[in-house]
């Protein structure tokens, strides 16, 4: 299990991921960091990811990301902080979803554009229109990336501090959720089954049937006879 924060550049996911990853006693991963070593590995120069995306180029900015999602796709009881545009490479995010509680970190464009540019503004959001830009760019990552989280938090008007706390209690909610899931089959009407199969006692969850159905002993030991 490995637990992947996404967003919005300016979201605050390598503040609050970091916080999130003490709160949880978990290592902290930063795809951007592992971008970064492996293309010093390559070429022997050391050099920050926007400065990679400028001199090489995007195609190969995003070959050496996506080579370091699928590195990290078994990673596993770590917490893992995406870039800003990671997880909006299908290939990148299909590794990255792989057995993870996906996070993804969002706020007021107005705002989020303030953090991100206390570093410089990046190259492609020079000039007059970068806010406009920078707005569309935020609303789209929002509506591609927010249905695959598991949780969606607003970074708004919160410190990071107080934003790790929220998401440690989420993570931990979500992680005994998912512990304490039995096996559901079926759709129109659906079984869930709990307990242990080769046990004492086995349980199941009926939903779909009609009110007042009967269903009885001699009826359940049938069908356990014939799956037996």
């Amino acid at each position: 299990m490995k637990i992947v924060v996404m967003g919005p550049n300016g979201a605050g996911k390598s503040s609050v991921g970091a916080r999130l990853a003490e709160a949880l006693g978990l290592p902290c991963v930063e795809t951007d960091q592992r971008v970064e070593e492996q293309h010093k590995t390559e070429t022997g120069e050391e050099m920050s990811c926007r400065e990679i995306f400028q001199a090489c180029g995007e195609t190969h900015f995003r070959a050496l990301e996506q080579n370091v999602c699928e590195t990290l796709a078994e990673a596993d009881w770590c917490v893992l902080i995406t870039g800003g545009s990671t997880m909006l490479n299908p290939e990148s995010r299909r590794a990255l979803r792989q057995n993870a509680i996906l996070i993804h970190l969002t706020g007021e464009a107005d705002t989020l554009w303030q953090r991100a540019i206390r570093r410089g503004v990046p190259p492609w959001l020079q000039g007059e229109d970068g806010p406009t830009l920078f707005a569309a760019q935020v609303a789209q990552r929002d509506e591609i990336l927010i249905p695959y989280a598991d949780i969606v938090q607003d970074t708004t008007a919160l410190e990071p501090a107080e934003i790790a706390a929220l998401l440690a209690e989420a993570v931990s909610n979500e992680v005994s959720l998912r512990m304490a899931s039995g096996s559901a089959f079926g759709t129109m009407v659906c079984v869930t089954t709990f307990g242990e199969s080769h046990g004492p006692g086995i349980g199941a969850v009926f939903e779909g049937v009609a009110p007042g159905t009967p269903i009885s002993t001699e009826d359940i030991q049938r069908e356990l006879d014939r799956r037996r």
